[in-house]
């Protein structure tokens, strides 16, 4: 015999199940409730899973919290999550601390937010001190000849060994960027058929700084003149004429251009021309103390 009619609360008198008459049905899940004070649960080695398929299943204090149970996201600040965590700051910052320090040579990507706050991964290489530093060949250029402007003997750290304060002469700090030498490429367009050494450089803008020290060693001719070019995809992009007339002295030149590569990548070579007499080119000097000092030097710098 049981008086168990209902739901309820009952107890055992030894033969049968009684109903606990004048009790309320506090029970959470037929009826809300305040809690009376502080409550723990101990759950020691045991789970507590909440299975869910309503959009805001589980929540603390309205938007605080929000567990959207039919397409699987929270919301911090939101009762409605449009992603998989949907963060509504409020106008107020979101704070992350006492994150662990990223282990040395380890590859990384930036976030980036678009204006809808959507955070995403940005996989564009940060161009920040990206920089190749090569020296030119100290080399005779004979007059009236289109021929390349060869750095291969000074190309590598290596080759242009250290400065004089023991710092390595040659970088090359431009993610994807490589030199190749003696690469004899066909005639393009402004260009002759040449051997050349050639720096393949990723798409990206950069600024590029040819210093030429040099001169016309055998003639002090008023008509002593050097051109060069810049030579992007085997196409001449830019060209420059330097004029060092009526003498046989040494002097510094400059070429300083922006390159923008489009394609995936692109090589790129220089040439150089010199009118009437032959034209010599210093590649380093010696200091007292030791070590190299480079004179002429190719540098380029990753602008985007």
């Amino acid at each position: 015999m049981t008086e168990v009619t209902a739901v309820g609360y009952y107890y055992f008198d030894g033969t049968i199940w009684k109903k606990m008459s004048g009790s309320p049905d506090t029970s959470l899940y037929l009826n809300d409730g305040t809690l009376a004070g502080n409550r723990i649960v101990n759950q020691i080695g045991a789970t507590l899973a909440f299975n869910a398929t309503a959009t805001n299943a589980f929540s603390v204090d309205g938007a605080t919290f929000s567990v959207d149970a039919a397409n699987n996201r929270v919301g911090v600040g939101t009762a409605a999550p449009v992603r998989p965590l949907h963060v509504d700051a409020a106008t107020n910052p979101v704070r992350i601390q006492n994150l662990a320090a990223l282990p040395a040579g380890t590859a990384t990507n930036t976030l980036v937010i678009d204006n809808n706050g959507d955070v995403y991964k940005n996989t564009t290489v940060s161009v920040e001190g990206q920089i190749l530093r090569i020296g030119l060949n100290a080399q005779l250029y004979t007059a009236g000849s289109e021929v390349a402007l060869r750095f291969n003997n000074n190309d590598s750290a290596a080759e242009m060994g250290n400065a004089p304060n023991s710092a390595p002469n040659f970088i090359n700090s431009i993610v994807g960027a490589t030199i190749t030498d003696g690469v004899v490429v066909p005639s393009g367009n402004g260009v002759p058929a040449r051997t050349t050494d050639q720096i393949t450089l990723p798409m990206g803008v950069y600024k590029m700084q040819l210093r030429v020290v040099g001169n016309f060693p055998s003639v002090a001719d008023v008509n002593n003149n050097a051109s060069f070019k810049c030579i992007v995809g085997n196409n001449e992009y830019s060209l420059i004429a330097i004029v060092i007339p009526g003498t046989t002295q040494v002097m510094t030149n400059y070429f300083e251009e922006y390159i923008n590569i489009t394609a995936a990548t692109q090589t790129l070579d220089f040439t150089i021309i010199p009118s009437v007499n032959t034209f010599g080119i210093a590649d380093k000097g010696s200091p007292a103390g030791g070590g190299n000092s480079y004179r002429s030097l190719l540098t380029i710098q990753r602008i985007k």
